[in-house]
């Protein structure tokens, strides 16, 4: 018995690790894509695309920097992601079994995780991107990654966490509506839950449509907007901020692996993606606003407030080239000017239970095709 346990403790030091000598490959810089099939409890989903990086690793952090990242309370906010899937539908990244793995000696795990960093051993993992539904009978790529990877991730941003709350206060609950960051921000919650800001910023919309000066209402959806957010630009908002330069490094290299696209988009279904999509928007928001403009934000959903037409028409165009000069472009099917009626009224004060209930349904949908052989913790 003793024996087994020590056998599994030794292997727990590398569950969602690859060895070094699998996850380098030489300078060529080759990408290889193996197009397959979602693992049998992801069956609602439909075909999936696991990109395999071949990029050599290289000592990136520093043993000050390292003592910046909290391994610990990272591995503890990638554990409520987890446990939490029922409520925030987060159900297409989970690792049934993994978490139970690692957690059989965690201590060292995290500690061979650390050491990895220090060496320049660490080269981010496989990730796996699957179709997953958004409402509509649309879907959205979201990417299904290691645990080690989540953390690595996790504990990279937590630690540039605080230059990013004093670079978006200004905004919050009166522009920027999602994610909330939670008052204590730098312990395990560090975000509020998804529909506390869809909640305020309805009821904010709803204040500004009241106003008597509210005329017309611009609303604009950014397209695919995690997956066209410039990497560089973000690098340089990071940069921007104060966040320190080593941990940038290893974030531009971990997003930059594990991009479809050169140079561009986030992983998706991960909360240290929310928090990095949040700055992403904080120069818009402010030039927006510099402008004269009346605009709030929930992520990618813009609405813009106006006193006459001709006044949306504006906002229209130099919400398109403010979005254009970061990479982005809006949906043209969701983006109109609408008169400030009743109608519209009755559009925005509905659309929080509609959407909660759709939100509810695909949840369930997803939970109920994932096999009974998968542990509850994982549900």
């Amino acid at each position: 018995m003793v024996d087994r346990v020590a056998d599994s403790t030794q292997k727990v030091k590398r569950i969602g690790q690859l060895t070094r000598s699998q996850r380098s490959r030489d300078s060529t810089n080759r990408s290889a894509k193996i197009i397959g099939r979602a693992t049998p409890w992801f069956s609602i989903f439909a075909e999936t695309e696991v990109t395999v990086s071949d990029r050599n690793s290289s000592r990136l952090l520093s043993v000050g920097a390292l003592e910046k990242m909290n391994f610990d309370l990272a591995f503890k906010r990638v554990v409520d992601e987890l446990a939490q899937q029922r409520k925030t539908g987060r159900a297409f990244v989970a690792n049934p079994g993994e978490r139970e793995l690692v957690e059989l000696d965690l201590a060292s795990w995290l500690s061979d995780l650390r050491q990895q960093l220090l060496e320049g051993n660490y080269v981010p993992g496989l990730t796996q991107t699957c179709a997953t539904p958004k409402g509509s009978g649309l879907m959205r790529p979201g990417v299904r990654m290691s645990i080690a990877d989540r953390v690595v991730y996790t504990a990279a941003v937590g630690s540039c966490v605080r230059y990013i709350v004093s670079a978006t206060k200004w905004s919050q609950r009166k522009i920027d509506f999602a994610p909330l960051f939670a008052d204590e921000f730098q312990k395990r919650h560090w975000l509020l839950e998804p529909f506390t800001g869809w909640d305020l910023w309805t009821t904010e919309t709803l204040r500004r449509l009241s106003l008597s000066k509210t005329k017309y209402v611009v609303t604009a959806d950014i397209a695919g907007y995690f997956e066209n957010i410039s990497l560089s630009r973000l690098k340089s908002e990071l940069t921007r901020t104060g966040c320190p330069a080593e941990t940038i490094e290893l974030i531009a290299r971990c997003l930059l692996d594990w991009s479809a696209v050169r140079d561009s988009g986030l992983p998706q279904g991960v909360l240290a993606s929310d928090v990095l999509a949040k700055l992403y928007m904080e120069s818009f928001d402010k030039r927006l606003k510099d402008e004269g403009y009346a605009h709030i934000r929930y992520v990618d959903d813009i609405r813009v407030f106006c006193g006459s037409e001709i006044e949306a028409r504006r906002a229209l165009v130099l919400v398109t080239e403010l979005l254009r000069e970061r990479g982005l472009v809006v949906q043209s099917a969701k983006t109109k000017i609408r008169p400030a009626d009743g109608d519209l009224k009755r559009e925005f004060a509905g659309a929080v239970p509609v959407i909660k209930a759709l939100h509810l349904e695909y949840v369930k949908e997803a939970l109920d095709d994932v096999p009974h052989h998968v542990p509850n913790a994982m549900r």
